[in-house]
């Protein structure tokens, strides 16, 4: 029988099933360096078999010339060009292109017997017909023979090409995100995209990015390398009128002298705004000739395009914001002009209304009720002129046409006289007042109207803003300057309206105790600007509650040059005390009610009247008037008291107290009052159930669109604007004797007011209590009106954890400081603070986190009434989840980066992938032929988890739901890793979807965490197999040198010798190693040594 033939190298890889085992024994090594296998030595077979016998990727390198030797794990390494020529070539000629680098590596352990170990060594690799930028972390590890030569370099590698290009984008993503935050227009986020992501020229040596809208002509005008700007051009023309990416290779690679890269191919993205159907921008990058077009970097690419076009949005947003600014800003220059228009219009016909009543009033025939008239009309003629005489001087300061008139002037004395002026008037308000204005050491030289108008507009502020309590005037002298200040102990102004209260037509919110609630929003602009104009300066201390102090500083100023004294006029209009004390003749008025005649008609019935006012005095209706002009209800008195059984108060707390003791039919109140103003009135009324349905007409000064809501808003039945005519109003209180349906109307007004804002609204009081929400807060929260009412704690509240561990609501879990976070915002904004766009977690009623900014404003009552604060919440849920996701992301990676061994790699994923996707994490790793599992408990068994987890785990294509779909969780599968297979699911703590910017992130992580898997796990191996053929090449060794002594000593063959050394470890149960070790180590028998 005739033996097989034998094939050379099979005794060395007799088992192994892969490629390169079989290439392996067909081979010929006698036509090789190496020579016939049976020629080899023992260190280089013991080599060569780990080698093939491992799935890890090795590589054994032999002799001066470093002929490979490789296993199927390395195969790929070689790319399609390189296999299988290079299986017994010199490593010269089958890397070529990198023996620069890895030679003379190789050449220091052949000489000095000394291991290296390379980590993410890039190198440019031709193995699939282009330069490839390439990563590798390996170690040369020497192969020593029985004399200690070395005769070869063993080789772990495994490729992190992968990893290193995750690692390097990731980077510049977080640069770019953060970068961007210092743009502040479209052309700069241009610059600084460009900027960053040329810093990484490696994955894209060409960048530019244009306005879709406006391509430019000539490539010339792009900030791009010269020999490639025609194709840029042409790549963004194409990209925006097709409206979707374009990839565009070039006929041959373009080299970039500065970077030293050559660009293959351009890609252009598309950016387009939310809400946009038009692009934006192009984004066109130039890739690398050392990369190909690969879903990884178009995974990238999508997300520079996704920071971009935030970017961009907010850029946006502040820009409407700030064209509103300058929009105001025109709208108030136009304000002004008109005004000063207007006025100058206005005196015309108020000199033919003053010049022929002051006549009128001269004649001695006029009858006492003629006289009253003619009284009124001069007096408030008298007024409107004062007013229309403000508005011309403000204008001219607007126009910097009012210059100041300086005149010698002893301020102590000017300063007394205009105090003496008011001492009356303080006197009659039961006011006490201070004067301290003794003497003045030298003489100022000031324009005297100028500075009598600051003086006196600050007395009158005082008069009309001091309820009861005292006012100083004091004047300070220095050798700079002097300083008169005007203190009181009233009202007060809030800390937050100090900055405000000297902008032009700025009215703060009325309160309640000020003796007269009217006035333009002037007097104290003009103040400030009158003291600039002279060459000082104004300021404001006040306490709310406790009162103010005005203090004005003006230098002494120089005498003026005699010629260069004006005569055209243009200092401001002259306006003396009188003036001043006219227009505050009925703030101190006697709070009392002015009755009507009585008569014998029945009570008043809610409802009763109907149609217009019946004749004859027992029908006539009971109509309560609030007015605090005094001349405004002489007029309504006489006007209307022919219909009415007419009773006058002159404020709204009276005419409450009046209402509620005596019933009217019908309530008129001007808008503007001391005490409760006419819309606060209304709403007292309101609330009180026994005149809660009695109609109220509030009658105003103030026409605009604004103030006719705020009235009806307030639940007033109408609003009469003045002037108006006797015949209107009549006809308006007639009408409304007839309605009872106010309150309703109001609700279902407010409530479509409400509903018409698409973020979400919510109002409180001043304790907190929700008073109405509206459709888009239920949608948000869930919370509806209906569910209330709503008391702080609030539901949506995120939870918090007591001392016993229970949760104050059914929610989840959150961090304590999310609740404080959000009690402190509502603490703010009861206090009357204006919170804008400050983010907060809520929680919402089926118990899912939102994360919504928050704005707050308060709307201020007065006389006593509650305060509301109104709230609007933007949901920002998702871009608060994509922050924090890129957040835990980069520290995920650098996690899986930092871990030395598989147990910490995988609890990093388990802790981070849960983190990440908000869910419980369930990790698998197969290692080769281990395989572990796992969750936040730690390592589990295949029979802890439910079939349908593990079936997740281990599916060979596991089915990917639609993007639209609510899944219970999301499976990570990381693809092309062959030396692993790692599976991470998340469980969602309630189905929801996956967004699409969430599965790229997944997929990233991924990848990296299989990469980190399959380092670790190579590192772990390649330990072990180290270890495992040092033993190896030390038992051949040692059995080697047995069997010499034995043929030494008996003069037998080798194969008798081993024979006898086998037959030992056989009979004794004892290691063959261990045989030849005694044997060496005593001289005796394999069977007998000890």
């Amino acid at each position: 029988m005739t033996a097989a033939p034998r094939v050379p190298g099979r005794e060395i890889a007799p088992d192994h099933p892969g490629e390169l085992g079989a290439r392996f024994a067909t081979i010929d090594w006698s036509h090789t360096p190496l020579g016939p296998i049976s020629e080899w030595p023992t260190e280089l077979r013991g080599a060569v078999s780990i080698c093939l016998t491992s799935r890890f990727p090795m590589l054994v390198w032999w002799g001066p010339q470093y002929v490979m030797i490789y296993n199927d794990g390395y195969r790929p390494m070689l790319g399609r060009l390189k296999h299988p020529a290079a299986l017994g070539s010199a490593g010269k000629e089958v890397w070529p292109e990198i023996w620069a680098t890895i030679g003379p590596m190789l050449d220091r352990v052949m000489e000095t017997g000394v291991a290296t170990w390379s980590r993410d060594q890039k190198l440019i690799l031709e193995r699939n017909g282009y330069p490839e930028e390439c990563y590798f972390t390996f170690s040369y590890s020497p192969i020593t023979s029985e004399a200690g030569e070395v005769g070869g370099v063993f080789t772990a590698v495994t490729e992190t090409t992968d990893h290193v290009l995750s690692e390097r984008r990731l980077g510049t993503l977080g640069v770019l995100a953060r970068r961007l935050g210092e743009a502040t227009d479209a052309e700069h986020v241009r610059r600084l995209a460009a900027e960053v992501l040329l810093s990484n020229p490696q994955d894209h040596p060409v960048v530019a990015m244009v306005d879709a809208a406006a391509l430019p002509d000539d490539p010339r005008d792009l900030d791009v390398p010269e020999e490639l700007r025609a194709d840029v051009l042409a790549a963004a023309t194409q990209a925006a009128t097709l409206q979707h990416q374009v990839h565009h290779d070039l006929p041959s690679p373009v080299h970039l002298h500065d970077s030293g890269l050559s660009v293959a191919g351009l890609h252009a993205l598309p950016i387009a705004l939310p809400g946009d159907e038009e692009l934006s921008e192009v984004l066109v990058v130039g890739r690398s000739s050392q990369r190909t077009w690969e879903p990884a970097l178009a995974t990238y690419l999508a997300l520079c395009v996704t920071h971009l076009g935030t970017a961009l949005s907010a850029i946006r947003t502040l820009d409407t914001e700030r064209q509103r600014a300058e929009t105001l800003e025109v709208l108030d220059a136009a304000k002004s002009s008109f005004f000063t228009n207007v006025s100058h219009e206005l005196r015309t016909p108020l000199t033919l209304i003053a010049g022929p009543v002051a006549e009128a009033l001269g004649d001695p025939g006029l009858t006492p009720e003629q006289r009253e008239r003619l009284d009124l009309v001069q007096r408030n003629t008298v007024r409107l002129t004062r007013m229309v005489d403000a508005m011309l001087d403000f204008g001219r300061m607007a126009a910097n046409k009012l210059q100041p008139l300086p005149e010698p002037l002893d301020v102590a004395l000017q300063t007394r006289t205009m105090a003496d002026s008011f001492t009356q008037a303080f006197d009659r308000a039961g006011l006490d007042f201070v004067v301290d204005c003794d003497h003045a050491p030298r003489t100022a030289h000031l324009d005297r109207d100028m500075y009598e108008r600051v003086v006196l507009n600050l007395l009158s502020n005082a008069l009309k803003y001091t309820p009861a309590g005292s006012v100083r005037l004091r004047l300070e002298c220095s050798a700079d300057g002097f300083a008169v200040s005007v203190a009181d102990t009233g009202i007060g102004i809030r800390r937050r309206d100090l900055a405000r209260i000297f902008e032009r037509f700025e009215q703060l919110p009325r309160r309640g105790r000020a003796r007269f609630q009217g006035g333009a929003g002037i007097g104290l602009a003009m103040v400030k600007q009158l003291t600039e104009l002279m060459g000082g300066s104004v300021d404001v201390e006040s306490t709310l509650g406790r009162g103010s102090t005005f203090t004005i500083r003006l230098p002494w100023g120089t005498p003026p040059v005699e010629s260069a004294e004006p005569a055209d006029g243009r200092s401001i209009t002259p306006r003396n005390a009188d003036a001043f004390l006219a227009e505050a003749e009925g703030w101190y008025e006697p709070y009392a009610a002015e009755p009507a005649p009585r008569t014998s008609r029945p009570p008043a019935v809610a409802g009763s009247p109907a149609g217009s006012v019946p004749d004859g005095a027992a029908a006539r209706p009971r109509l309560l008037v609030a007015e605090d002009n005094r001349d405004m209800r002489t007029y309504l008195r006489g006007a209307l008291e022919s219909d009415y059984d007419v009773e006058m108060v002159p404020d709204g707390t009276t005419a409450l107290q009046r209402a509620v003791a005596s019933r009217p039919d019908i309530v008129l109140a001007d808008a503007m009052m001391p005490g409760l103003d006419g819309f606060a009135l209304t709403r007292a009324i309101r609330m009180n159930a026994a005149v809660r349905d009695v109609p109220v007409i509030i009658l105003s000064a103030r026409a605009a669109e604004s103030d006719t809501t705020e009235g009806l808003t307030s639940g007033a039945d109408d609003y009469v604007s003045k002037p108006f005519s006797v015949g209107d109003l009549k006809a308006r209180l007639a009408s409304n004797l007839e309605r009872s349906r106010a309150r309703l109307r109001d609700a279902a007004w407010r409530r479509a007011v409400m509903e018409s804002f698409q973020d979400a609204l919510l109002i409180t009081d001043a304790e907190g209590e929700v008073v109405e929400v509206n459709d888009a807060f239920t949608q948000l929260l869930g919370f509806s009106a209906d569910d209330g009412p709503f008391s702080v704690p609030h539901p949506w509240w995120p939870a918090v954890q007591t001392p016993t561990g229970v949760a104050e609501v059914d929610a989840v879990d959150v961090p304590p400081t999310d609740r404080a976070n959000v009690e402190q915002l509502l603490a703010q904004a009861l206090q009357g603070a204006t919170i804008t766009g400050r983010e907060c977690r809520l929680v919402t009623k089926d118990h899912r986190d939102v994360w919504v900014r928050l704005s707050t404003r308060e709307v201020e009552s007065v006389g006593g009434q509650p305060n509301y604060v109104v709230m609007s919440l933007q949901d920002v849920t998702r871009e608060h989840a994509a922050r924090a996701r890129r957040q835990a992301a980069a520290a995920l990676s650098a996690e899986f980066g930092r871990a030395e061994d598989l147990e910490q790699v995988l609890e990093a994923a388990v802790t981070g992938f849960a983190d990440l996707f908000d869910g419980d994490s369930t990790v698998r790793a197969l290692a080769g032929p281990e395989e572990h599992v796992f969750t936040a408990a730690g390592p589990v068994r295949r029979a802890d988890l439910d079939d349908t987890l593990w079936e997740l785990l281990t599916a060979i294509e596991p089915e990917v739901p639609a993007p639209s779909d609510r899944v219970p969780g999301l499976l990570i599968s990381p693809q092309n890793h062959p030396s692993s297979e790692c599976r991470v699911w998340v469980q969602f703590r309630r189905p929801r979807r996956v967004a699409t910017d969430e599965r790229i992130v997944g997929d990233l992580l991924g990848q990296a965490f299989a990469l980190a898997v399959d380092r670790v796990v190579a590192a772990t191996a390649f330990a072990d197999r180290e270890s495992h053929l040092s033993r190896a090449i030390e038992s051949h060794r040692m059995i080697g040198q047995a069997i010499g002594i034995l043929i030494e000593r008996h003069r037998v063959t080798p194969a008798e010798a081993f024979t006898r050394l086998k037959q030992a470890s056989q009979a004794r149960n004892i290691k063959l190693r261990e045989i030849a070790s005694r044997v060496i180590e005593t001289g005796a028998e394999p069977d007998e040594a000890d």
